[in-house]
């Protein structure tokens, strides 16, 4: 059984779940050259569970870092990372190696 949680991360039923997510799930998207930066809200984490669940998710789509997604688990996390992620972008750098410099 799958749990659900709102954007502010606390847990909701299915019903509740559906609902939110009927009114839309995109919380940004930008568009860089020729790939495509969306960071979306799930509502729950298709994969393994963890502590505090992962709720948010950003994917590029296009380009040379097509697919390449991270799981976050606040807004505010996957906001900060969807910016960060742009910045790589726009700077001509491996998004994953900005983060490694940026810890």
């Amino acid at each position: 059984m799958a749990d659900y949680f709102d954007w502010g991360g606390a847990r909701i039923t299915e019903e509740a779940w559906a609902t939110i997510r009927a009114e839309g799930n995109r919380l940004c998207r930008t568009v860089v050259g020729p790939a495509a930066v969306s960071t979306v809200w799930l509502g729950y984490h298709p994969g393994i569970p963890s502590d505090p669940p992962l709720i948010f998710e950003t994917m590029i789509f296009g380009g040379d870092y097509d697919c390449r997604e991270w799981a976050h688990a606040t807004r505010r996390e996957a906001e900060e990372n969807h910016l960060r992620i742009v910045q790589a972008l726009l700077a001509g750098r491996d998004p994953d190696e900005e983060k490694a410099a940026a810890l």
